[in-house]
């Protein structure tokens, strides 16, 4: 064994590193050289950090995407309780969260293996001639030496693989194409929030916020309760006044529950006059009830 060794260092002549490589490549069969692995995890680090940082970018474009969808339908379908728009918000973060599990985690946590990373680095250059390839074929297979080819061979490989190496630059292995598309589909989903903040501030900002904070009373529409909770006596007359403040309202109704816990929906009369308002009036009271008033997307509290 030792004369084999002294002349295989003979023979690799100037390239002393190469020759060492290889030397330890042939004490247990094939072996990838030390150049060619540098390189091959080389790329296999920039191809995992263009993974995440794609992944991120598409994550992010899927929320943006999700909480658009979810402020278009606030938008179309006035959502009055607050359960509704938590499923709404819900429903939004569970598919961005599940985006980012499929687009981010799950592509990290699958590791390539060399021959694909040999086969992506040979692809990008043809100089190469698939000797990288060639070399993690090698010394993945189990066949013998018959099959695979003579130690003078892939001595031979492992050497021009080695001394090529030095020419191959990751970042221009790993393709770009999905990094730069994500990054297009996030401007435009980011552009297209932008667009609406300018087109109606005031109105996307209170989409927004409920978005984001869909158990807090953050309306368009603010109606206020003037009567409040009241005590009468059975028999007499009440009037319920309300006012409203924030983006205009043209109608409102008034919702009664009766004692018994059915609610009944009824149209408020408008008052015009320097202060707007509106008013129900109720001829004679007979039993106990609760009311609360709506307005455009606004609603008071039970009274």
């Amino acid at each position: 064994m030792a004369h084999g060794l002294t002349r295989g260092r003979e023979s690799w002549g100037d390239s002393p590193t190469t020759g060492k490589a290889i030397m330890e490549a042939l004490n247990d069969g094939p072996q990838v050289p030390a150049a060619v692995r540098a390189k091959l995890e080389a790329v296999r680090r920039v191809d995992r950090r263009l993974c995440l940082w794609t992944g991120l970018c598409r994550g992010a474009t899927g929320l943006l995407a999700a909480m658009l969808v979810a402020m278009a339908i606030d938008e179309c379908v006035v959502l009055y309780e607050e359960r509704w728009r938590w499923a709404l918000t819900l429903c939004a973060l569970t598919c961005a969260g599940a985006g980012l599990v499929f687009l981010v985690l799950l592509p990290l946590l699958r590791k390539r293996s060399l021959a694909s990373l040999a086969r992506q680095v040979d692809e990008a250059h043809p100089v190469l001639e698939e000797r990288f390839l060639t070399v993690v074929e090698l010394s993945q297979s189990r066949d013998g030496q018959a099959i695979r080819g003579s130690e003078a061979m892939m001595r031979k490989v492992a050497e021009e693989a080695a001394a090529l190496s030095c020419a191959v630059a990751p970042e221009d292995v790993v393709p770009r194409a999905g990094w730069v598309r994500s990054r297009r589909y996030f401007g435009a989903a980011l552009g297209l929030l932008a667009l609406l903040f300018v087109l109606d501030f005031t109105h996307t900002r209170i989409l927004f916020e409920r978005f984001w904070a869909p158990g807090s009373p953050i309306t368009l529409t603010q109606i206020h309760a003037i009567t409040g909770d009241r005590v009468v006596g059975k028999g007499e007359s009440l009037t319920l006044e309300f006012t409203t403040t924030g983006k205009r309202s043209d109608s409102a109704s008034l919702i009664l529950r009766s004692g018994g816990g059915r609610n009944e929906a009824l149209p408020l009369k408008r008052i015009v006059g320097a202060s707007p308002k509106f008013i129900y009036e109720v001829s004679s009271v007979v039993d106990s009830f609760q009311y609360r008033a709506r307005a455009g997307d606004g609603q008071t509290v039970w009274h």
